[in-house]
């Protein structure tokens, strides 16, 4: 009894010290003498307040940088697909300029009329020289095919919309008669690599750097440019003297093509 009587008083008397000690603390405030203590108690607190924001800025970081970079690498991605659309539409811009200028300088330096010929832009693969043009636009079997009133082939297949080319300096070249400024005559074939006169008599001078031009046959016109002799082959044992002809132009860089 007395124990629990103890107890109760202890309870009694610490309450009554919290209910005193929020009274004092209601009159100091009110008398305004917290003031210093709440001064003093913010500016000790201030270092713990800005090392709490380090603390979250320093866990921000990593967060941040990841984000930044996932957003650099998709901004990276996008400008590098951007970058390989506007080359494929410039290299679209350059075919289109390169085949107008060749149309312009066709059609400005020629005295034939566009009734006689057909222009074309090649189809080029290693095996398989071709032309975008067909039976539906007229080209038929035979055709001679020029760039700059150079002769550059023979069309030998055609289908509606495209036409195989015979190269002079291919194996299976169409035999072309053809003769050099000094009257030597020969027949234009290819070895796979350059187009070539043979059958040149051994005892006909040939000059390097004279021109060779067609002397005319079905499909091919006389007086085309065929090419310039480069050099000059010539055995000992051979009956005959073969020329290799430089063409000047090439049917794989030309932006177009003229079909006789």
């Amino acid at each position: 009894m007395k124990l629990v009587s103890f107890r109760s008083q202890n309870k009694q008397r610490r309450v009554l010290m919290g209910v005193v000690l929020l009274v004092a603390l209601a009159l100091v405030e009110y008398v305004g003498a917290l003031s210093p203590v709440e001064d003093v108690l913010v500016q000790a607190l201030q270092p713990l307040q800005a090392a709490q924001i380090r603390v979250i800025q320093i866990a921000k970081a990593p967060v941040r940088s990841l984000l930044l970079n996932y957003q650099s690498a998709e901004h990276l991605q996008e400008l590098q697909e951007q970058h390989a659309v506007a080359l494929a539409e410039l290299a679209q811009l350059q075919t289109l300029r390169r085949e107008n200028e060749a149309l312009k300088e066709l059609l400005e330096n020629t005295n034939r009329t566009l009734e006689e010929r057909r222009v074309a832009v090649p189809v080029v693969s290693l095996s398989y020289p071709a032309v975008a043009a067909g039976s539906e636009n007229g080209v038929v079997e035979g055709s001679m095919v020029t760039y700059k009133d150079v002769l550059l082939g023979v069309v030998t297949e055609v289908s509606a919309h495209q036409s195989r080319v015979a190269l002079l300096s291919s194996k299976d070249s169409i035999p072309v008669l053809a003769k050099t400024d000094s009257g030597v005559m020969g027949i234009v074939t290819g070895n796979g690599k350059r187009a070539l006169l043979t059958e040149i008599p051994r005892d006909d001078e040939i000059v390097v750097g004279e021109k060779v031009t067609t002397m005319g046959q079905p499909g091919i016109r006389r007086g085309i440019l065929v090419g310039t002799v480069s050099s000059i082959d010539t055995r000992p044992s051979a009956p005959t003297q073969t020329a290799v002809l430089e063409q000047l132009v090439s049917f794989h860089e030309a932006p177009v093509v003229e079909i006789w």
